[in-house]
């Protein structure tokens, strides 16, 4: 039992570890393999193929936010990038979006396909797969859970879709300026 138990842990940090650049912070392409679709991917990807149908008011209270391949929330940086969480990929082949909607089934919502994933090259997560008494784990952390999806064609942001927040290095923002943010994760560590 010990055995099995050292090598799923072995395993999991040899992941870990493999595609982290020694001393970088710096973002880096990794090349996904293709895999087989979810039945949400697949209903979404044979939406987004379907003629052209102008399109259909969005959800107006989540102007910013997509769906991840049915699964992970994102919200929209630009018309054609969207930031999520790179333990998302874990779950789905993340090769779609619906923008404007947290519910797969919102026929309104706008479809993209991802051209691209760029995953944080620290990104790792803890086996919380695995049997959490067994290995007396009590809460599984993701670290540098960042992944940026390029779309294959820009969204219209057009107010009814919109980025979350203007990307700018210089920002000139007051000190103590109230902001928010949105998320289904947690904001502390524990149980």
């Amino acid at each position: 039992m010990f055995a099995s138990k050292l090598a799923v842990c072995s395993a999991l940090a040899l992941l870990a570890v493999a595609h982290a650049a020694p001393g970088g912070n710096d973002i880096q392409k990794i090349t996904k393999a293709p895999n087989v679709p979810t039945k949400a991917e697949g209903d979404a990807a044979s939406k987004a193929s379907a003629p052209a149908i102008p399109p259909k008011p969005v959800n107006e209270r989540f102007p910013h936010a997509v769906l991840f391949g049915g699964t992970c929330g994102g919200t929209i940086i630009s018309p054609t990038w969207v930031l999520t969480a790179g333990h998302c990929t874990l779950f789905t082949g993340g090769r779609y979006i619906l923008a404007g909607t947290n519910n797969t089934d919102n026929p309104n919502a706008v479809t993209r396909h991802v051209k691209r994933q760029v995953i944080h090259p620290l990104f790792s997560v803890g086996p919380y797969w695995l049997d959490a008494d067994d290995f007396n784990i009590k809460q599984v952390a993701a670290r540098w859970d960042f992944l940026l999806a390029e779309l294959s064609e820009p969204l219209p942001l057009d107010g009814k879709l919109m980025a979350a927040a203007k990307l700018d290095d210089q920002p000139s923002l007051p000190v103590g300026l109230n902001v928010g943010f949105g998320g289904y994760g947690t904001d502390h560590f524990g149980v």
